[in-house]
């Protein structure tokens, strides 16, 4: 799996065959023109396996006849779950360990909230469409929508809101190391070789959802932050690329 670098990135060509870890480490760098943070290649670390989830997948959201069909799914296999862990069950799981489980004690509790929750979550998405609501967008919560966004748009909105933050400002949609950071991301997430993208595309796409940018540079921020170092050590301000 090779990443092809773009003229102007701020540092060396990759290996024909990058490790995760040397994806992620690569991104950090161009994300920051250099040297990175202490905080950056762990945070984009964990966002690498949110990006994962939506790799090969059309939009992070299903239809919402099929996103309700899913809950009816987990509805049922939950209430399932509630009715067999009766007390004895539960009394017997807990002395098969070393000690009690406070999580096995609240799983009928969890289980009433969960329930709850999919009912709930069910109501709305078939309330919304009985109002002509489209297909392929997903109810959070009553009456907050947001439309389908792919795994590599996705990919392209994290990157700018590290960005924002590493820089202090918004990156250039031309920008090669933008370009190379969110395909470096996009390959350590699973894509494979034959994912080609025209970045410059994928970031306007991406920047029709700031919700997502400022979620991303959001959480950078806190992490940051939360960091043992001098917060002032937290962000780089270069010039762009």
């Amino acid at each position: 799996m090779a990443v092809n670098q773009a003229a102007g990135s701020s540092g060396p060509a990759l290996a024909d065959a990058p490790t995760k870890a040397e994806l992620i480490e690569y991104a950090a760098k161009e994300i920051a023109g250099g040297l990175p943070p202490a905080w950056l290649i762990p945070f984009i670390q964990h966002q690498v396996e949110g990006i994962a989830t939506y790799v090969g997948i059309d939009c992070i959201v299903p239809s919402r006849t099929a996103h309700v069909d899913s809950l009816r799914e987990i509805e049922k296999h939950a209430a399932a779950l509630k009715r067999k862990l009766t007390p004895m069950v539960a009394r017997r799981l807990q002395s098969a360990g070393d000690q009690p489980s406070p999580e096995i004690d609240g799983l009928p509790k969890a289980l009433d909230v969960l329930l709850e929750r999919i009912k709930r979550d069910i109501d709305i998405s078939i309330a919304s469409k009985k109002k002509g609501d489209a297909s392929g967008i997903k109810l959070l919560s009553a009456g907050q929508i947001v439309p389908a966004i792919s795994g590599d748009v996705y990919a392209a909105a994290v990157c700018i809101g590290l960005w924002q933050v590493v820089r202090g400002r918004k990156p250039p949609r031309y920008s090669p190391p933008l370009h190379d950071a969110i395909r470096a991301l996009w390959h350590a997430a699973g894509a494979g070789r034959d994912e080609a993208r025209k970045w410059p595309d994928v970031i306007a796409k991406a920047e029709a959802f700031p919700s997502v940018i400022e979620e991303s540079a959001a959480s950078a921020r806190t992490v940051c932050l939360m960091f043992p170092i001098s917060p002032d050590s937290c962000f780089l301000r270069t010039a762009d690329s």
